[in-house]
């Protein structure tokens, strides 16, 4: 029971620490942001901070980075994964993004904004790696479910399609420049997504 605790506690304030940076990394930007800020807002000691994150500042950034995009696409495949139909999960999904970054607004600026640091080489082949097994679960699922909108295009191309637009409005939403609601946004989004797919299919299909 004991270690048991102990690990509940641990976890705890790993996940205070993350929670403190990305509130700051918001307020300041990273740059602006420095480790005994990070500490001071966590209530985390200087032993503590750095047991969970040896290399300070840059690490905490990049852990937040990877874990935030390994829980939206976590999130994403699942959503995916409970249509069989193609139009019904490329629907879905959009809206997905778009309650995603309604929920977890400073998570999202924060994803949006991380470019201002220099990723490591390390996080960057996480990032790949992360991204690679996304698309094998999204084609297989394409594949599953004869998705030839998806299957038939690059996809760089259908992701371009797909969730480009939705993002670009999330980006405006979070500026305080949109008029319109998530909600609204996602019904009009993910319908012009669908058509945007089966059209782009159905072109090539005719060269």
């Amino acid at each position: 029971m004991a270690t048991t605790v102990r690990q509940t506690s641990t976890r705890a304030r790993r996940r205070d620490i993350l929670d403190a940076a990305l509130a700051l990394f918001v307020e300041r930007g990273v740059g602006e942001t420095t480790v005994e800020d990070i500490r001071e807002r966590s209530g985390a000691s200087v032993g503590s901070l750095y047991h969970h994150f040896g290399e300070g500042k840059d690490d905490i950034a990049a852990t937040l980075y990877l874990e935030t995009i390994s829980d939206y696409q976590a999130g994403f495949l699942a959503e995916l994964r409970r249509h069989r139909q193609a139009a019904a999960g490329v629907r879905a999904t959009v809206r997905y993004h778009l309650r995603w970054v309604e929920r977890h607004p400073d998570a999202a600026r924060f994803l949006f904004n991380y470019g201002e640091l220099e990723l490591r080489r390390r996080t960057n082949d996480d990032l790949a790696e992360l991204n690679r097994l996304l698309v094998a679960e999204v084609r297989g699922w394409a594949a599953e479910v004869g998705a030839e909108e998806l299957t038939d295009l690059r996809i760089d191309l259908a992701t371009a399609i797909w969730i480009g637009p939705a993002q670009e409005f999330a980006r405006r939403w979070l500026s305080g420049y949109a008029a319109t609601s998530i909600d609204q946004a996602g019904r009009v989004l993910a319908d012009a997504a669908w058509a945007a797919l089966s059209s782009a299919t159905q072109r090539r299909h005719r060269t």
